[in-house]
């Protein structure tokens, strides 16, 4: 891959990816380091050298049916935590958290309860 809208891109279609070492910071986030836990898989699985032996991991990882199938796993299990519905469930929580903050004014709160939540609700099927 070369650029990091690849990666959107697989995670979408839900297909199992590989990174040069070069692109890793893209893999440093929570999501990423919990899909890799629940698959008791390193972080190494995911990335190949620019070299021709990082050319020989990407190929022994196409053969290796196993470790395909279980970056496939990675790969959904990263595009559900980042999907619209998650997004918006998490969103809400802190939406609710901020209409609750009894610091804001009356006037913040209705604001942002009317033209937040509501939308919210809706995506994450909450309504």
């Amino acid at each position: 891959m070369g650029a990091s809208g690849t990666l959107v891109h697989a995670l979408s279609c839900k297909t199992p990816f590989m990174v040069s070492r070069n692109m890793s910071q893209i893999l440093e986030n929570g999501d990423v380091n919990s899909a890799l836990k629940a698959n008791n898989v390193y972080l190494s699985a995911l990335m190949f050298p620019l070299t021709k032996n990082g050319m020989g991991k990407i190929l022994n990882t196409v053969k290796n049916g196993k470790l395909l199938h279980t970056l496939g796993n990675i790969s959904r299990s990263i595009a559900k935590a980042r999907s619209i519905q998650k997004q918006s469930e998490y969103l809400l929580g802190q939406m609710d958290k901020l209409t609750t903050n009894t610091e804001l004014s009356g006037s913040q709160t209705m604001s942002i309860g009317r033209l937040a939540v509501p939308a919210l609700r809706y995506i994450s099927g909450n309504s």
